[in-house]
């Protein structure tokens, strides 16, 4: 079995690419975390402002109401230039301002906040991003090393297995070898009882041949009488050429125990 195990550098680069999902998704939910904050924070930044915009719009036209009004009674009373109007006058434009410099004051001091919170949202990803990191890199270590002990581990079981191959090539070897041996020695018996064999099957053809003959002469001389049977037989030189001294001496026998 081959295995080309892989270096340590494809190894990080592996476990990387198997971390980049979980990196760059942390990442984004950081980072939208941090702008949906920001534009939380920016959206009640801007409510603040157009609730001071026409908060000043209200104290401007309350203020600037009441003015109107004493220098119109004081215009009725014929004090339009006195002392009195102008002093009123004065105290009406110190309130407004004061009202104004109120609300305005109340406004810089909740947006001052309110853009404290924002860049402590950069703060604070800043610190997430960085616990990321941490996280990450002791993700990746793992990583690596599992992937090391793995790497390992396949080069053991490959080695192993072509240990344990080699071995039972070279049994098999051993054996082939031996059971080639053991095939000669075989094929020669074979062949020999193969031999043998032939050798009792055309024994056994010659003896039915035999047989057939003797049987066929017999039947033969059968049809004859005992004693003209057994003069043909000793006679003729045809009967004692077509069986062997064994079938002959056995038809012989045969044509002489008639009654």
């Amino acid at each position: 079995m081959q295995y080309q195990p892989l270096s340590d550098q494809e190894i990080e680069s592996l476990a990387k690419h198997s971390l980049a999902e979980y990196y760059n998704k942390s990442t984004n939910a950081i980072d939208e975390n941090t702008q949906n904050q920001k534009q939380d924070l920016d959206d009640y930044k801007q409510q603040l402002y157009n609730a001071l915009s026409q908060k000043e719009g209200v104290i401007s036209n309350a203020y600037d109401q009441a003015k109107d009004s004493a220098a119109h009674d004081a215009l009725k009373r014929g004090l339009a230039r006195s002392s009195i109007v102008l002093s009123q006058s004065a105290a009406i434009d110190t309130a407004k301002a004061e009202q104004l410099a109120g609300a305005r004051n109340n406004y810089i001091e909740q947006a001052a906040e309110i853009d404290y919170k924002i860049n402590d949202l950069e703060t604070k990803k800043q610190s997430a991003i960085n616990d990321l990191d941490i996280s990450y890199a002791a993700k990746l270590a793992i990583e690596i090393e599992d992937l090391r002990e793995e790497r390992n581990d396949k080069i053991e079981e490959v080695k192993k297995y072509n240990n344990e191959l080699a071995k039972y090539e070279a049994e098999y070897n051993i054996n082939r070898q031996k059971a080639e041996q053991d095939l000669t020695l075989g094929q020669y018996e074979l062949l020999k009882n193969k031999t043998t064999g032939i050798n009792e099957i055309q024994q056994e053809l010659n003896k039915q041949k035999h047989e057939q003959k003797f049987e066929y002469i017999l039947d033969y001389l059968n049809n004859l009488s005992k004693k003209d049977a057994l003069k043909f037989a000793e006679n003729q030189a045809v009967i004692k050429d077509s069986l062997d001294t064994y079938y002959y001496r056995k038809l012989l026998n045969a044509i002489e125990a008639r009654s």
